[in-house]
């Protein structure tokens, strides 16, 4: 607890106080609080939106102590979303601290007043600006400082880099200091807005005194420039923190809407992850001491450390899932190059710095905890299509298991051989001429594979980009952007032994006379009307897809798994394989590998497409030509219409099917 002399010196003024929105902020409350209290704000006005982390009740708490006025946010007995933070700021203006206040400043828990020295004190920033009727303090982004864990420690002494270098020619938004007695309509948080202000003879000025000018004070604007704004005052603005903590927030939804994980946010993180300039501003001595105090107080200490393990929980369970793995990929997560020194010194805690430091330790050469790869060939020897993507299987790092129902010619070294009637015997008749029934076949075998070895199936076109590092037994991913009906592909799957997903497929896979319940209801009827008189089938009879991609959507919807698929980058990224774009040299690699992508998928009709379009020669330079050359294989050894061959890998990988 604050000592009761220090807390009524610091709230005997309350000239000066911040309004806020919150959701889910409960770690950062007491160190926010504690440096404004520290640099003379005397209350606080928060407003609450449907918090789950015990926000809430950390700020009854305070409230308690005579530092916070909370308001619980009426919008959350409205079905409706959106408009939080305007609700808020109208709400907080009937409250008596903030009738009293002769100063307002709207600013969010991830931003702090930053003033210079020989400034301790806001009211020595008006004192050495005035006059001035609002002060727009300038926002300076803080990077995320490579930080992939949620830490129990102040952010102030954990983020020390800005993100950008201020400048004249680099725009920032404001947040902004105003005296309340002035007849402002509407307070937004970025801003008060009035539009005859230089009219009435008032004065605006920036973080160095610079008087602004009615381009700006008689508008809406919310930006000015970050350079030359800043010698007195700024606002340093931690708005990503460390991934897991970035994924929380985008999770909870920001203070203007409800919008959860979007693609949205990844433009946003990237944009704040960048390294401008190093500009240390840890938490000061008396900001500390009153830090210090509020966590020896049993009720907060409680209550800090009950929503730092509920916001841990939180992140955990985020990157568990598809989506939330998906943009934890996307802004960093499993980037080798993404290293803190701080971070790496402290023991792996969470499953997402575990996550992390597996993907470390795969760049340098550690690779015994990489999940094992397997998929199936049979009918010809391997193209240069499959010797890549075996290569890239082992070049990555991985055990690389091919099984087969015949002798397999131009395989790379180090791909253990294995036979398939191990796994799944074929029911039905396969072969070179039957592609359909060597595609169900393949269907069945890959989940029979997954139940009994544990491996990850790829197809033997799902190239590997980055070793599959994943944060469940759950791997598979969807080809389009948006998720809809049929779009789960199963080029590339893994799942646990015992999900019910699995064992639901086996089991239809199996059956007598299968009926797929993901036909329409007609459909259906017949096959159960040819049931009836005595029929019997297998699943040979259905069309391409129906024991793919169709079956293992239905029944992973169906058992709520399917909310651990990825995104469409991670294993399809690209343009649809009939637009040829990887055969066009003029697509970048960059169409294809993105930051989250760990497999690239080919797609066997880009064989064909070769045949049709450029008579089997792959063409110098397209992205599979490049692939091809960054593991070393010369395409012309390997043919794609040449059936059964002897040719070698550049890099002399190869070996024949009962070779070792």
């Amino acid at each position: 607890m604050v000592p009761s002399k220090t807390r009524a010196a610091m709230t005997k003024n309350q000239e000066f106080v911040i309004v806020t929105a919150m959701k889910n902020e409960g770690p950062y409350i007491l160190e926010w609080v504690a440096h404004h209290l520290a640099i003379g704000f005397g209350h606080f006005i928060v407003v609450t939106n449907d918090c789950a982390d015990g926000t809430d009740e950390i700020l009854l708490a305070l409230q308690r102590q005579g530092l916070v006025t909370h308001v619980i946010n009426p919008r959350v007995l409205s079905v409706e979303v959106g408009k939080w933070q305007i609700a808020a700021l109208k709400i907080a203006q009937y409250y008596p601290a903030y009738r009293r206040a002769k100063w307002i400043l709207h600013s969010d828990v991830d931003e702090f007043v930053h003033l210079e020295a020989p400034l301790t004190q806001v009211s020595d920033l008006v004192e050495r600006l005035a006059p001035a009727d609002a002060i727009s303090l300038t926002s300076t982004p803080y990077s995320g400082d490579n930080r992939v864990e949620m830490r129990d420690e102040p952010v102030c002494d954990q983020f020390t880099m800005m993100s950008r270098i201020p400048s004249q020619d680099e725009f920032t938004a404001i947040k902004t200091l105003y005296r309340n007695a002035l007849p402002w309509s509407p307070r937004r948080n970025h801003r008060p807005i009035m539009r005859d202000f230089s009219a009435l003879g008032l004065v605006w000025k920036d973080g160095s005194g610079n008087q602004l000018p009615p381009s700006f004070t008689d508008t809406d604007r919310k930006v000015i420039a970050s350079g030359g704004t800043t010698d007195h005052a700024r606002l340093n603005h931690y708005a990503i923190r460390s991934i897991e903590s970035f994924l929380v927030k985008i999770d909870r939804g920001d203070v203007m809407d409800a919008a959860r994980l979007e693609n949205r946010f990844i433009d946003y993180y990237r944009g704040y992850d960048t390294s401008g300039m190093a500009a240390p501003a840890p938490l000061g001595p008396a900001a500390r001491s009153v830090l210090d105090g509020f966590l020896k107080d049993p009720e907060l200490a409680r209550l800090h450390r009950r929503s730092f393990d509920w916001h841990r929980a939180k992140a955990d369970e985020i990157v568990a899932t598809g989506d939330g793995f998906t943009t934890a990929r996307a802004i960093g997560l499993c980037d080798p190059e993404r290293v803190n020194p701080t971070e790496t010194a402290k023991a792996p805690v969470s499953p997402a710095w575990q996550l992390h430091s597996l993907s470390r330790n795969a760049e340098r050469g550690e690779t015994r905890a990489l999940p094992k790869i397997a998929s199936f060939w049979t009918g010809s020897d391997l193209t240069f299509v499959e010797v890549l993507v075996a290569q890239s299987y082992l070049d990555a790092g991985h055990e690389f298991t091919l099984y087969t129902l015949d002798e397999v010619g131009n395989v790379p070294k180090g791909v253990i051989i294995a036979d398939a009637r191990d796994i799944y015997a074929p029911k039905f008749a396969v072969g070179p001429e039957l592609r359909h029934n060597n595609a169900v076949y393949s269907d069945i075998f890959r989940l029979f594979m997954i139940r009994e070895t544990g491996a990850i199936w790829a197809d033997m076109d799902a190239y590997c980009l980055r070793p599959f590092i994943f944060p469940t037994p759950y791997v598979f991913g969807f080809e389009e952007a948006k998720k809809s009906d049929h779009s789960l592909a199963n080029g590339v799957l893994g799942l646990p032994s015992n999900s019910p997903g699995l064992h639901g497929c086996v089991e239809f896979l199996t059956s007598l006379t299968p009926i797929p319940p993901f036909f329409r209801r007609s459909r259906q009827d017949q096959l159960q009307d040819r049931k009836a008189s005595g029929e019997t089938w297998n699943v040979t009879e259905f069309s391409w897809g129906t024991t793919g991609p169709r079956m293992v959507d239905h029944y992973l919807a169906e058992t709520g798994e399917k909310r651990f698929g990825v995104g469409k980058n991670v294993l399809y990224p690209g343009p649809r394989p009939f637009r040829r774009a990887h055969l066009d040299p003029a697509v970048s690699s960059e169409i294809y590998e993105h930051p989250e992508t760990v497999s690239v998928h080919i797609f066997g009709k880009t064989k064909r497409f070769i045949l049709e379009d450029f008579g089997g020669d792959l063409p110098k330079d397209c992205y599979l030509d490049r692939l091809c050359r960054r593991h070393g294989i010369d395409p012309a050894e390997f043919p794609i219409d040449a059936g059964k061959t002897t040719g070698t890998v550049a890099k002399g990988k190869v070996r024949s099917a009962a070779a070792e």
